[in-house]
């Protein structure tokens, strides 16, 4: 007799790997016990980036960025299988191939990386459905994607044991999780934000009336390991051991997805960080380092709205405001939980695209920034504008963008203003779905464009960075 997996895969055809790579509960529904499905993404993409130093020399006379401008593409392959080995029990393995014509600059789980091709483990996880009877209940355990749809506090692949409660009313999780390796050939290590740290999260939302949704959340963050000998030759060593909680408050009315009314949707989430944090301070002696001990407290806001009309139009607008500074003694610089993305919907259309602006990519600290956007939802086409102006909070430090290599270099508040641009065409890869409306249609053809002018804080006679991505995606 066939074996029910050879079966399914036999009489495969696509499924909605879309929905499978954000929660396999839900597609386990459609296969019976024993059934396996398999399906692949490819993307195919060009790829021009500005000068990431922005023209800037250093004192040496040297680029900043001694790349300069590039223009690379690459072919991005991820296979994925979902067996749902029996009625409570479901397995998950999502690979990945990356192949560029070039060394290029990739945000690779949402981090800045030069990057040449590799192959890298993804997701791989089991999943028990047997805890409640509640169909929307499961623990997932092994390397999983943690993702909310603001992508400010999770969105990124991590070896986890995450529990999820979703019913119509009351949506709660519970999670630990640790990023213990990249997953990927090649030499390359975690951040050294990120190695021997480990998270303890929960979260819960509640309907409290039609539509609309109010919640909270929290996350614990700490360092099982010490900073590094300040002597060590590593390349990005550790220097830094932090104990870190946030605490999040939020309301929304399904804002992060496509309207389907005419009316208003919005979102805000309150964010509070504390904790402490030990840094290990160079000089230019590895062996006389000293250690400075601050407690951390801070806070951070980020909210939308968006007004949609009886026309697919909508258009919106957006702010975010981070505490940042301190002195010796307390450090006010609000930090993320380092496993986020800051890429959501939040235009109300298919397209992820970061917050704070693509070219430049800041992180949500020491940060003031407001934002207008218009935006076109269709079916088998959408389109967002989007407009941002952004300051520091407080003039004399710095903010961490990952866009660009370079600080400001005065005590002025303009950061500068950017623009993101983003197109996309959606189509299937069955015949029937170029005859029926109604069949998935995942893949598609995006242009980004994102352009960052520097302000003030920058200095004078600088180069504007962009960041332009022509994408073909196909689902199979």
């Amino acid at each position: 007799m066939t074996h029910p997996i050879v079966r399914s895969l036999r009489a495969f055809k696509p499924l909605a790997i879309a929905a499978l790579l954000a929660s396999g509960g839900a597609l386990a529904e459609d296969l019976a016990p024993g059934e396996a499905t398999f399906g692949v993404k490819l993307k195919l993409a060009g790829l021009a980036e500005g000068d990431r130093g922005l023209g800037r020399n250093d004192l040496d006379g040297a680029p900043v960025d001694p790349d300069g401008e590039t223009a690379e593409g690459y072919l991005d392959v991820q296979p994925a299988l979902f067996w749902r080995v029996s009625e409570d029990w479901d397995l998950f393995v999502r690979l990945q191939g990356f192949l560029p014509s070039g060394e290029i600059v990739v945000f690779d789980e949402e981090r800045p990386r030069r990057t040449e091709s590799f192959a890298a483990v993804r997701e791989a996880w089991v999943a028990y459905h047997g805890l409640t009877s509640y169909p929307g209940e499961m623990i997932k355990i092994g390397r999983q994607r943690l993702r909310e749809d603001d992508g400010t506090w999770w969105d990124r692949d991590a070896e986890a044991i995450h529990w999820t409660f979703d019913s119509t009313l009351l949506q709660a999780h519970v999670g630990l999780a640790s990023e213990l390796h990249t997953g990927r050939t090649g030499s390359e290590e975690l951040p050294s934000s990120q190695r021997d740290r480990g998270y303890a999260f929960a979260g819960i939302s509640r309907q409290w009336h039609a539509e609309h949704f109010i919640g909270a959340r929290a996350a614990h963050a700490f360092d099982y390991a010490g900073p590094d000998d300040p002597a060590t030759d590593e390349r990005d060593p550790k220097l830094s051991e932090r104990q870190y909680t946030w605490i999040g408050l939020f309301a929304h009315n399904d804002y992060f997805g496509q309207p389907d009314r005419a009316g208003l949707y919005y979102w805000s989430q309150y964010n509070f960080l504390f904790g402490t944090r030990e840094d290990v301070v160079l000089s230019g002696d590895p062996l006389s380092a000293t250690t400075v001990e601050r407690d951390v407290r801070s806070w951070a806001i980020d909210g939308g709205a968006r007004l949609h009309f009886d026309m697919p139009l909508s258009i919106g607008f957006a702010i975010a405001v981070a505490d940042g500074g301190g002195d010796q003694a307390r450090s006010k610089n609000f930090e993320q939980t380092g496993l986020h993305s800051n890429r959501s919907r939040f235009t109300g259309t298919r397209s992820l695209i970061y917050r704070y602006n693509e070219a430049l990519r800041p992180e949500l600290s020491n940060l003031r920034m407001a934002s207008a956007f218009v935006s076109v939802p269709l079916r088998r086409f959408d389109a967002s504008l989007v407009y941002h102006w952004i300051e520091r909070n407080q003039n004399d430090e710095p903010i961490v963008a990952d866009g660009i290599d370079v600080q400001p270099v005065n005590n002025d508040a303009d950061i500068g203003e950017g623009i993101d641009l983003v197109l996309g065409t959606y189509f299937g890869t069955t015949p029937q779905s170029q005859i029926d409306d109604d069949d998935d249609l995942r893949s598609n053809i995006r242009l980004r464009g994102s352009l960052f002018r520097p302000g003030t804080a920058y200095g004078n006679s600088l180069d504007d960075q962009y960041r332009v991505i022509l994408e073909t995606t196909l689902w199979f």
